[in-house]
C-alpha cells in the first residue's frame, strides 16, 4: 500500500453489491416493461367500451385481478431494488473517505434520509448520487479535484423519470378515485398511468448505467491511489 493510500480510510469494493443489485435492476426493468404493455391493453379495452363494443363481465374481472397482481409485484420490485440500492449507495459514499475526499457536501447518513424526509426525497438522493459519481471519478485524485467534475446527463435523467414517475403515478390514481365510473376519465387516467410507468422503465434502465459507472469508476480510483507493491 502507498503511503499516501495508508492515511486514508479502508476501502470495500462494491462489486459484490453491484451484482445482486444489477440483477435485481434487470428484473425490475424488464417487469417495468412489462407493466407498460399491461397498460397498452388496458387502454385498448376502454377504448372498445368508449365505442359501444360489449365488455362481458368476466373480462373486466380479469383485467382486475391481473391488475392487482401487477401493481403489488411493481411495488415489490420497486422496494426492493429501493433497499437493494441505498445499502450499495451507502458503502459507495463511504468509500470517498478512502479516497481522501474532502470538502464533501452530504454525510454519508444523507444516502438513507435522503430517500425517507419528505419533499426533500425529491432532489436530496439526485445531489447525493451527483456528488458520489464527481468524488468517485478516477482522475480527480486530488482531496478537492472532484468539484470540478461535471456529472453526466445520465444522472439528470435517471432521478427526472423516476421523479416523473412518482408523480404522474399519483395523479393517475387521484384521477381513478374521482372518475370511478365514469370511463371516458378512467381512460384518460389510464394514459397518465401509461407514461408514468414509461418512465418508471425509463429509470430502472437508467440506473443500472449508474451503479455500473461509480462501481467501475471506484475500483479504478482505488487502483491508481493503491498502486499494486514491485514483485
Amino acid at each position: 500500500m502507498s503511503q499516501t493510500a495508508s492515511l486514508f480510510s479502508h476501502f470495500v469494493s462494491t462489486r459484490g453489491t453491484f451484482r445482486w443489485l444489477s440483477a435485481l435492476v434487470i428484473v425490475s426493468g424488464a417487469f417495468a416493461w412489462v407493466v407498460v404493455g399491461f397498460d397498452i391493453a388496458e387502454i385498448r379495452r376502454i377504448d372498445r367500451q368508449l365505442m359501444g363494443m360489449p365488455v362481458s363481465a368476466d373480462e373486466r374481472a380479469a383485467y382486475a385481478f391481473v391488475s392487482e397482481v401487477v401493481i403489488k409485484m411493481q411495488i415489490t420490485l420497486l422496494w426492493l431494488t429501493g433497499i437493494a440500492f441505498v445499502t450499495w449507495l451507502y458503502r459507495a459514499r463511504a468509500n470517498l473517505r478512502a479516497f481522501g475526499t474532502r470538502h464533501l457536501r452530504f454525510p454519508r447518513n444523507w444516502t438513507v434520509f435522503g430517500f425517507v424526509i419528505p419533499v426533500l426525497n425529491l432532489i436530496r438522493p439526485y445531489q447525493v448520487v451527483r456528488e458520489v459519481w464527481q468524488a468517485s471519478d478516477p482522475d480527480a485524485t486530488h482531496p478537492t479535484a472532484w468539484m470540478s467534475v461535471k456529472p453526466p446527463l445520465l444522472v439528470k435523467l435517471w432521478w427526472g423519470t423516476f421523479v416523473g414517475f412518482v408523480g404522474l403515478k399519483l395523479l393517475a390514481w387521484w384521477m381513478y378515485r374521482n372518475g370511478l365510473h365514469d370511463p371516458a376519465r378512467v381512460g384518460i387516467a389510464e394514459l397518465v398511468e401509461l407514461v408514468a410507468d414509461l418512465m418508471a422503465a425509463v429509470s430502472v434502465s437508467l440506473v443500472f448505467f449508474v451503479i455500473e459507472g461509480i462501481t467501475v469508476s471506484q475500483q479504478l480510483k482505488w487502483q491508481r491511489l493503491d498502486p499494486p507493491l514491485p514483485d
